[in-house]
């Protein structure tokens, strides 16, 4: 994913308020010698002063040394002087004390030889002093090509952090452009945290509604639920009273054309759910038998050709009906004291007889295998 402007504005403006990020970026765009530069020039400073201070040290102490070394010589002269002036005065007066003279010299020309001794160190300690100070120079002749070439960088680092302040403010605008975008957001979020608790209270004036429509539902749910069984019972009265019309129509018109019922018109329960409202078993003149079967309604629909149809088409039905004797040939009829428009097609489709109470045969049956 390409990195953008904008997003270089917001990591600036990121970066501007976080101290600790600005110098760590600091470090990463400088690099880490750059960053230290401050560090190594003050400890290259207090390493030339303190080299500086050592050898003005050293210089006052050698100069301390000659000076006192000279004012001993002045004073061992002076001193040698005035002994010689002595000397030749009180020669004869004090021609005895020649041994302890000689002795005295000696220890002085001993001192004096230590003295010019002490010289030639000195001397060679500033020999030393000089070649130090010849390497001090050299080192501060690195250290100032040093100093120039942090100057350079510097000068590139200020030129780059000159760019990094420009982006800066580019940012700064895009935050306060961003600032108006948050605190508009926040009034809108106001409005809407408003319109929320509207909804809120406008959704729980609703769900009292609905529980008072459930109520209402759960109230209409236990009418319709007596209401049911009073029209099962209807049912029942009516269906009873059809089937008996059935029987009565059903034996007659066989009769009129010329079957003998071997047996009188009963139901049969096939199962929990299905019933043929009527079973007999009929002869013709000729002597061959068939079964009969009835399903009665009151009024018939064209859906009720299929159901009888199914119910006689399952094996579980035909084996039930087999442990009756109800095998081989059967005509299967509706029986109806109403019908649907349209019930005629529906019999004739599914080979179903159709017999109106008071009109007769509409649709001959045709004849199954059980």
């Amino acid at each position: 994913m390409g990195f953008t402007v904008q997003d270089v504005e917001d990591l600036a403006k990121l970066i501007e308020t976080h101290e600790e990020w600005r110098q760590r970026l600091r470090a990463l765009l400088l690099g880490r010698e750059i960053e230290d530069l401050p560090d190594q020039m003050q400890t290259m400073q207090k390493a030339v002063g303190a080299l500086f201070s050592e050898m003005a040290r050293a210089f006052n102490s050698q100069a301390q040394a000659l000076s006192s070394l000279i004012g001993a010589i002045q004073t061992l002269v002076s001193s040698v002087n005035t002994l010689i002036v002595v000397q030749k005065r009180q020669a004869e007066e004090f021609a005895g004390w020649r041994v302890e003279e000689d002795r005295r010299f000696a220890k002085l020309e001993e001192a004096v030889a230590r003295l010019v001794e002490a010289q030639a160190r000195t001397e060679e300690q500033l020999s030393q002093l000089i070649e130090a100070q010849a390497r001090t120079e050299e080192r501060v002749s690195r250290l100032e090509e040093a100093v120039a070439r942090l100057a350079e960088a510097q000068a590139r680092t200020e030129e780059r952090v000159s760019r990094l302040e420009e982006a800066y403010a580019q940012v700064e605008e895009r935050l306060s452009r961003l600032e108006r975008t948050v605190a508009e957001l926040a009034e809108r979020l106001i409005q809407l945290e408003q319109t929320v608790a509207e909804l809120t209270k406008r959704l729980i004036q609703l769900e009292e509604q609905v529980r008072q429509v459930v109520e209402v539902i759960r109230h209409l749910a236990w009418e319709q639920r007596d209401l049911r069984d009073q029209l099962n019972r209807f049912g029942s009265i009516v269906g009873l009273s059809a089937e008996g019309r059935m029987a009565v129509y059903m034996e007659r018109w066989l009769q009129a054309r010329g079957y003998r019922l071997l047996m009188p018109i009963a139901s049969l329960p096939v199962d929990s759910e299905a019933e043929i409202d009527g079973v007999t078993r009929i002869q013709d003149a000729s002597g061959n038998t068939e079964w009969v079967l009835v399903s009665v309604r009151v009024k018939v629909r064209r859906r009720d050709f299929e159901t009888f149809a199914g119910v006689l088409q399952r094996q579980k039905i035909r084996d039930l009906l087999k442990t009756y004797g109800i095998t081989g040939k059967a005509r299967p009829f509706i029986f109806g004291i109403a019908m649907e428009w349209g019930v005629e097609e529906e019999a004739r489709r599914h080979g179903i007889g159709l017999v109106m109470d008071e009109r007769g045969e509409i649709v001959s049956a045709e004849v199954w295998e059980l």
